[in-house]
């Protein structure tokens, strides 16, 4: 009976071992390594079930997309290092602005995604406001660091990708401005 037992704990033991490393794999699997938000594989699935959401229910969504100015610059006066910290400050920030139900994600580089479900154009232009002053106060007076947003709206039938791109262009204008 003893042994049995202790097969018995073992086997367990081992059980939420690999619950807990199962765990790990998950988050690292939609989790961007240097800045700790959503990687771009799970901002693309999470973008498509929240526009079947969003026509389902008939309810608004829109979309940030986010540069971040005079990256290149700063990247080369202070280094890769200071860079990828100025990356997690800058995705920390807008983690601890935005609602704990919109998502940010990380494109690439330094790009950024935001995914607000419920907001329409009104309240989403009201959120990139606020982004821009945060990051803006935190880093604009120092370094020259500032953030281009572009904002879409999703319409009917419209699609992610033209979701993006509708975003794309609106951060490019801005990024002209």
């Amino acid at each position: 009976q003893e042994n049995i037992l202790r097969t018995l704990a073992n086997a367990l033991a081992l059980m939420f071992d690999n619950l807990n490393l199962y765990e790990v794999v998950r988050r690292q699997s939609i989790t961007d390594a240097l800045t700790g938000v959503h990687n771009r594989r799970h901002f693309d699935e999470s973008l498509e079930r929240e526009i079947v959401r969003a026509v389902r229910y008939d309810r608004p969504l829109s979309l940030l997309l986010i540069d971040v100015d005079q990256f290149k610059q700063y990247n080369d006066r202070h280094g890769h290092p200071a860079g990828d910290t100025l990356l997690r400050n800058i995705a920390r920030l807008l983690k601890t602005q935005l609602r704990s139900t919109d998502l940010v994600g990380r494109m690439g580089g330094d790009e950024f995604v935001v995914i607000l479900p419920e907001t329409d154009c009104k309240m989403s232009g009201l959120v990139v406001e606020k982004l821009r002053y945060v990051v803006q106060a935190g880093y604009m007076l120092e370094n020259g660091i500032g953030i281009s947003v572009g904002c879409a709206t999703l319409q009917p039938d419209m699609s992610a990708a033209v979701l993006l791109e509708l975003a794309d262009k609106a951060m490019y204008m801005d990024k002209s401005n």
